[in-house]
């Protein structure tokens, strides 16, 4: 086993700039029409890069296509009220590789819980390629942390993925730094053996623990700088602009 603690500094975000974007949102989706197989905001522009190719436009069976040159993707809603929540179902094909993702948000115009389960796969090798995963994400208790810093009563984000030989698990929990608006997120990660590679494990694990070790550090660290040069930008715009460059596209 290959366990990984970390504590990351990065740029805060604002509960109630967060909470504006995801209404401001929902408001353009529950105010949006389709016309044919395009997407229509209130004011008559065409939402960028999406179809509605099935049923009717946020309706429960409703599919969309999201396609791109390099990937094929298609989104089914399941469920849609603006005040109890939405849960979609995502399958993405890119070259042999497939991911299918079922996302669901309890309360959308003001996200309480997020809870993502997933597969991807192959083609030519499903056992071995195959792997599921599932996340959650507690928005409340993840706000009363980083703003109070009071211990959450569960962890705020957890995360899971298994595959044949191996499991990966993820933690995070955060507090406030400073009165500059920088939140301290404690990360922990668990990398185990399963089934075949247990007996194996107990003779390479020993070996392999810190490079293992080293590397996940690595993709945090990556992640906080990534994270630190990006976010601020951002968070300079209202609600309101950050939606309207996200309608804008790249």
């Amino acid at each position: 086993m290959v366990t990984v603690s970390r504590t990351m500094v990065v740029a805060a975000v604002p509960r109630a700039w967060f909470m504006g974007i995801a209404a401001r949102l929902v408001g353009l989706a529950e105010e949006s029409r389709a016309e044919g197989e395009r997407i229509l905001l209130p004011d008559g522009r065409v939402v960028p890069d999406i179809r509605l190719v099935t049923g009717r436009h946020l309706r429960p069976g409703a599919v969309y296509d999201a396609s791109t040159a390099d990937e094929k993707v298609r989104v089914t809603l399941r469920e849609w009220d603006g005040r109890r929540g939405a849960r979609l179902e995502q399958s993405i094909t890119a070259v042999d590789t497939h991911l299918a993702l079922d996302v669901a948000w309890q309360s959308l115009e003001r996200p309480q819980l997020v809870a993502v389960s997933g597969e991807t796969r192959q083609e030519g090798s499903p056992t071995l390629s195959r792997a599921t995963g599932r996340a959650r994400l507690r928005l409340d208790d993840w706000w009363t942390a980083a703003d109070t810093g009071k211990a959450p009563g569960s962890t705020p984000v957890r995360a899971r993925v298994d595959h044949a030989w191996a499991r990966a698990e993820f933690g995070a929990v955060p507090r406030p730094h400073d009165a500059d608006g920088h939140w301290e997120i404690h990360v922990t990660m668990t990398v185990r053996g399963r089934r075949l590679l247990r007996p194996i494990g107990a003779l390479v694990l020993p070996l392999a623990r810190r490079p293992i070790r080293r590397a996940l550090v690595r993709v945090l660290d990556d992640l906080a700088e990534r994270w630190n040069e990006q976010l601020p930008r951002h968070m300079g715009r209202d609600p309101e602009q950050v939606v309207a460059a996200l309608l804008a596209g790249p």
